[in-house]
């Protein structure tokens, strides 16, 4: 099995889709320490409804697109508070998304 969480854009040499319009939605704050590295896996439990086979990743590439919706302070750690500042500082302008972190699994899951 293979996994990477690639910043950049997709279509290298990695066999990635040359384009991809998913995304999934994250805190700002987790994409942040995502992308400077202090954070490294992100996991993810499937709906209630996850049909007779389990859980299965319905996307094998996609964007992480970093949401300031939801993001509570309090749940987070002293660490983890600065970087959801560092976010909350780098708001795209309104009309605006800023995207930097792939994911793309060479395997399914």
């Amino acid at each position: 099995m293979s996994l990477a969480l690639l910043a950049g854009r997709p279509g290298g040499s990695h066999g990635m889709q040359s384009a991809n319009a998913i995304a999934l939605k994250e805190w700002a704050a987790v994409c942040a320490a995502l992308e400077s590295g202090r954070q490294t896996i992100l996991l993810r439990k499937g709906g209630i409804d996850e049909g007779p086979r389990g859980f299965r990743i319905e996307y094998p590439e996609f964007w992480l697109y970093p949401t300031q919706f939801h993001q509570d302070a309090s749940q987070l750690s002293d660490e983890g508070r600065s970087f959801l500042a560092a976010a909350q500082k780098n708001v795209p302008a309104p009309g605006r998304i800023a995207v930097s972190l792939y994911y793309y699994s060479s395997t399914s899951l």
